[in-house]
């Protein structure tokens, strides 16, 4: 009786997890369609995100048990128009590539409700605005490439707060101010590419706490 009433029971959380599973791969699939409202010229490279199948969909990397969203890369397809919010809700999301494209506007603050990314690749677009402080919420971030957009302001130094970041690229934009000083605190930063923007100031001694560094690009 035990033995069976065991059974039943870890049937039924199986049954209750794969309902739980199917809601969210569904929420998904509404997510990338609105992800797909905000791009131009999708006609002959997104002509398959239709259906429900969205794992099946062009760009789209999905977990094998949940079904949810793990990865997207939609890089060289020669898309315009602009990155949705509506990114945010794709939370299992581990990588985001985007890069060569013609994308405009700027990049929305609810990218940092993806809590599970660790790659984020927006470079080779035109994207312009502030590099937003909802990036620093992704604390499993480990490669950050925005190069060759048309970015401004000032980097943010809450970029410090990211613990696993190793890779930073933010080349060739119009970033303006100084380094945030904190970011030579980052003890597993490995590369740092910020030439071609309108830097100013000299560089720190604290330059010297980046003992994993490899690659840096400043001027």
């Amino acid at each position: 009786m035990a033995a069976t009433a065991a059974a039943a029971y870890g049937a039924l959380i199986a049954s209750l997890l794969l309902l739980l599973a199917a809601g969210a791969a569904a929420d998904d699939g509404a997510a990338l369609l609105e992800v797909k409202k905000s791009f131009r010229n999708v006609g002959n490279v997104l002509y398959d995100w239709s259906g429900d199948d969205h794992c099946s969909w062009r760009g789209v990397l999905c977990d094998n048990v949940t079904f949810a969203v793990a990865a997207l890369n939609l890089s060289g397809l020669n898309l315009e128009g602009e990155i949705s919010p509506a990114v945010g809700a794709l939370k299992s999301l581990v990588s985001i590539d985007l890069k060569s494209n013609g994308l405009t506007g700027q990049i929305p603050d609810e990218i940092g409700d993806c809590s599970s990314i660790k790659t984020l690749d927006l470079s080779f677009n035109n994207l312009d605005g502030d590099i937003p402080f909802s990036v620093s919420k992704l604390k499993h971030l480990e490669t950050l490439i925005l190069k060759n957009n048309q970015l401004v302001g000032a980097i943010p130094s809450t970029l410090s707060q990211l613990p696993n970041l190793k890779i930073l690229d933010l080349a060739q934009n119009k970033l303006s101010g100084e380094i945030p000083r904190l970011i030579y605190w980052n003890e597993v930063l490995q590369y740092l590419g910020l030439r071609g923007n309108q830097l100013e100031g000299t560089l720190s001694p604290d330059m010297c706490q980046l003992t994993g560094l490899w690659y840096l690009t400043i001027a």
